[in-house]
């Protein structure tokens, strides 16, 4: 008896209507990541920070509680073949030059100053920079942003020249950078 249930069993599964259900569709073919020195440059945003250690979490707490202000979602990081800019409305930019270390497929290693920073790509429009050294420090998410820089909080211009006097010198403990003004 056993048999013959299992025997009909067998025939209503090879004889099921195939039509009834639909193939699973493939995934989409992800494509693979550019180097990561050539995904870095371009202007990016500030999207939100996240603990680099746990001595880091109080830090990307209060970092991210200011994410949606106008003022973060206003300020601009833009990174070219060796310089990266820090540009916020009203203020003068401040560049400062990075080194490239290491640079493979959705991930770039490159020294600011005296920090090394390891930046790597979810894909080509997000990534996370970790400015390395800091037990204190959050890393940070970032969005690729428009050229087209937005009107400061309260309406001042955004002062868009360069200004080579401003060099970035080092970073404080807590990770804050220190700027050297003039020659």
């Amino acid at each position: 008896m056993r048999l013959i249930l299992v025997a009909v069993l067998a025939l209503l599964g090879c004889n099921r209507d195939r039509t009834a259900e639909p193939d699973p569709t493939p995934a989409a073919p992800v494509a693979p990541l550019k180097p990561g020195a050539e995904l870095l440059v371009g202007t990016w945003q500030v999207e939100g920070f996240e603990a680099a250690s746990a001595a880091g979490a109080a830090s990307a707490q209060a970092l991210q509680a200011q994410v949606n202000t106008p003022e973060a979602q206003a300020l601009r990081i833009r990174y070219g073949d060796k310089n990266v800019t820090i540009i916020a409305p009203g203020q003068l930019p401040l560049s400062s030059p990075y080194e490239v270390l290491e640079s493979k497929p959705g991930m770039v290693r490159f020294k600011n100053g005296t920090d090394f920073v390891v930046v790597t790509f979810r894909d080509n429009d997000h990534m996370i920079v970790d400015r390395q050294g800091n037990a204190f420090g959050a890393k940070m998410k970032m969005k690729r942003a428009s050229d087209v820089l937005p009107a400061a909080p309260g309406g001042s211009a955004v002062i868009s020249l360069p200004y080579g006097s401003a060099k970035v010198v080092g970073s404080t403990s807590s990770g804050h950078p220190i700027v050297r003004i003039g020659p």
